[in-house]
């Protein structure tokens, strides 16, 4: 039977899939976070009913002046969006920066009350990538 905590998503992460692949359980969710933190806040994809972004661009930050005084605010931003997500009961991020690159870690505790499991991403100023796929289910 599938695994059907956590609702079921088109699989769409750094790259497009023309078969837009399903996933379920924690790969849907994953996938949503992901899009949740890679997503231009400008385009009005995750809006709150108060028209307020419910999403942020990592790597959009990249192009602003970062350095490693700028990492507690951005946990902090991807707390703060990721708590818009009903599925998830709540995120700890870490993030790190060296060579023009951030490197997320987010925890994510679902909200059915399944075991925590970890989003890895590699961010720079065009592009973001997962590097834990295999991991996710």
């Amino acid at each position: 039977m599938a695994d059907l905590q956590n609702g079921t998503d088109f699989y769409v992460l750094d790259q497009l899939d023309p078969a837009f692949p399903l996933a379920m359980g924690n790969k849907a969710l994953a996938a949503r976070t992901f899009r949740r933190v890679t997503t231009d806040p400008t385009l009005g994809i995750f809006e709150l009913p108060s028209g307020e972004p419910a999403c942020l661009d990592l790597s959009e930050m990249l192009n602003e002046q970062l350095d490693t005084s700028s990492l507690g605010d951005i946990e902090t931003r991807i707390r703060r969006v990721c708590a818009f997500d009903p599925e998830i009961d709540s995120v700890a991020p870490t993030v790190t920066f060296a060579d023009r690159k951030l490197k997320v870690r987010i925890l994510i505790t679902p909200a059915d009350g399944s075991a925590p499991f970890a989003l890895v991403l590699s961010v720079d100023a065009v592009t973001a990538q997962v590097l834990n796929d295999a991991e996710l289910g």
